[in-house]
């Protein structure tokens, strides 16, 4: 658990670096930016838990040579199709591998752990609390790259109806990290009304665009297309990682 933690923090802050919170990487020097602070981090987590010699090597290496293809094809606007495979390439080996990497307990993040006054901190494992920096991470750039690709595959024009509604790819983040961090606590009924409110505080921009779409500039199918598909992929990318978690 702790490595594949590591795996998605070195994904997801890479991501930020390579192109902010819009989820689309900048060609050129930002990108090699993104790899080498992908490589930091996994290289900073492996040494911090002591793996050895060859888990951290392998740990770092996956990091490192699965996140660079997720960021140089979004940067160069590779099909949306290519661009999902190569982020399912960066996950899936370190989901496959960290039950190998069992890393040992470090003793400064238990001291952390053990010194925070909160009941339900005395609970949580140092694998959890890196998995869920991981997850955390890649619920921001890395997920609205996400729902960028799948727009992209859906219609290329959907990406202009962003324009109309403001504010889209943070909104989309606050709401990830709430519904996830609802759903993880056990309140997925909380969850869901973060999904509701929503749904009804952008209903006055949706039905805006739709009286202009009255007009006849084809508005109305691509907002509202724009605003269902993007954040059903918003909340499922908020959700999924959430299995991680059970018991």
């Amino acid at each position: 658990m702790t490595g594949f933690g590591l795996v998605l923090l070195a994904l997801g802050m890479g991501d930020l670096v390579a192109g902010g919170l819009s989820g689309q990487p900048v060609p050129g020097r930002r990108c090699v930016f993104a790899v080498l602070v992908s490589f930091v981090v996994a290289l900073t987590g492996a040494l911090s838990f002591q793996y050895g010699h060859w888990n951290g090597g392998l740990l770092v290496v996956v990091a490192t040579l699965g996140s660079t293809p997720w960021y140089l094809s979004r940067a160069l606007n590779s099909r949306p199709s290519w661009t999902l495979l190569w982020l399912v390439v960066a996950a899936v080996p370190g989901f496959v591998l960290s039950g190998f990497w069992a890393a040992p307990q470090n003793v400064w993040i238990q001291r952390w752990l053990d010194g925070l006054p909160f009941g339900w901190a005395t609970d949580l494992t140092q694998g959890e609390v890196v998995l869920s920096l991981g997850v955390l991470a890649v619920l921001t750039s890395t997920a609205n790259g996400v729902v960028r690709s799948v727009l992209r595959l859906a219609s290329p024009d959907l990406q202009v109806s962003a324009q109309r509604l403001k504010g889209g790819r943070i909104i989309g983040v606050v709401e990830r990290m709430l519904i996830f961090g609802l759903a993880v606590s056990g309140e997925p009924t909380a969850a869901g009304l973060v999904i509701s409110a929503k749904s009804i505080l952008r209903f006055p921009e949706i039905s805006k665009s739709v009286g202009e779409g009255d007009k006849g500039d084809g508005s109305v199918d691509l907002v509202t297309e724009y605003f269902l598909l993007g954040s059903l992929v918003s909340w499922a990318t908020a959700l999924f990682p959430v299995v991680l978690f059970l018991r």
